[in-house]
């Protein structure tokens, strides 16, 4: 019996990880090819996107940063607006907060250390 070439596989995050990589500019696509090879995206890369629970996202969520939540944010809003996703993965209330570390100058006595 020939296998039914017609029946499409359900996509995975990493076919998304693939197409949100390539967009942006140069830089911010080196940025993005530098994030996603990382081990936390190893069981979100091959998980199908219908079985995903809020539960995957804040498992990548834990093992990153910013860089990581910020990726997960582009990776999610990119499946939403192709129609992969019906509805977010993870409530808005859900996603960590980024606060900002505050700037200074360096001192006069830091500058002459240099």
């Amino acid at each position: 019996m020939k296998p039914n070439r017609t029946a499409r596989q359900a996509p995975t995050w990493g076919h998304i990880l693939t197409t949100y990589a390539r967009t942006g500019g140069a830089a911010t696509q080196r940025r993005k090819l530098i994030e996603f090879p990382h081990k936390r995206w190893a069981k979100l890369r091959v998980l199908p996107v219908d079985q995903t629970t809020g539960i995957d996202f804040l498992d990548v969520l834990a093992r990153g940063g910013v860089s990581t939540s910020m990726a997960l944010r582009g990776v999610e809003s990119l499946a939403l607006e192709t129609g992969l996703l019906t509805h977010a993965v993870l409530p808005r209330k859900l996603w960590p907060k980024y606060t900002p570390r505050p700037k200074r100058a360096i001192t006069e006595k830091e500058h002459r250390l240099l």
